[in-house]
């Protein structure tokens, strides 16, 4: 029960807080972290990190399918998959948590493995999952969404070329400014109508070939 304008103002304060919480752990990781442990500890780190991919490997194409399989679940593809498990992250509630240790034995060790994890996924997926994505071609919009794209703009077209009309009947278009518009939206109307009709007729081919 808040204001769109409150609403938006909290949006912002809590998107700027959490910019500045992880940004305050990254520092603490990097006056507390000695580098130097963090390399020595590069054995036991690519341990964890294969542990790691492991782990999520089971669980993502494990699990995810048995899901999909659920009555009103939807399935995920395969290539949606391969992202939720290559995106899987860490970054600053881990290190958080190790930060947060007592002094022990091997407190130091576990925030370099820690560390060492971290940077990993934000280095190595966090930089290859946008290559990745563009592989399996997730970043274009299937068929369905691109006809339902152009519908939408043809609907708005339609609308607008429908209110030249009554703004020209108000006085406040002349004829010929109404003239050129009405010839721009048409135009506009006929390349989007060609367009929706040629990915229809890609997307009954598609479905004839998949049968």
């Amino acid at each position: 029960k808040i204001s769109p304008g409150t609403e938006e103002y909290m949006h912002h304060f809590w998107d700027y807080a959490a910019w500045l919480a992880n940004a305050l752990i990254f520092l603490m990781v990097g006056l507390t972290v000695d580098l130097g442990l963090v390399i020595a500890r590069l054995d036991l780190i690519a341990i964890v990190v294969i542990a790691m991919l492991f782990s999520r490997a089971l669980v993502v194409f494990g699990l995810v399918p048995l899901i999909g399989l659920l009555p009103g679940a939807e399935a995920v593809s395969r290539g949606y998959q391969a992202v939720m498990y290559w995106g899987g992250l860490r970054g600053a509630i881990a290190l958080a948590i190790v930060l947060s240790l007592p002094d022990f034995s091997y407190r130091d060790t576990l925030v370099a493995v820690v560390t060492g994890a971290v940077l990993f996924t934000l280095i190595f997926e966090g930089l290859t999952i946008e290559a990745l994505v563009r592989y399996l071609g997730l970043d274009k919009p299937d068929m369905a969404d691109l006809i339902a794209e152009h519908e939408g703009e043809l609907q708005a077209k339609q609308r607008s070329l429908a209110q030249v009309e009554v703004l020209v009947a108000g006085g406040f278009f002349s004829e010929r400014v109404a003239d050129r518009l009405s010839g721009e939206i048409s135009s506009r109307i006929e390349v989007l109508q060609e367009t929706i009709d040629v990915h229809r007729s890609e997307e009954h081919t598609s479905e004839l070939q998949s049968q």
